[in-house]
């Protein structure tokens, strides 16, 4: 169980960023 937090942990840690930046060029092709 360890090692699938930890694979998750760094699975969240890569598409975060993806997620973030999706979210911040929605937001600029709003406005």
């Amino acid at each position: 169980e360890r090692v699938n937090k930890k694979i998750l942990r760094e699975l969240a840690l890569e598409y975060l960023p993806e997620s973030i930046i999706n979210r911040e060029k929605l937001a600029l092709s709003k406005i």
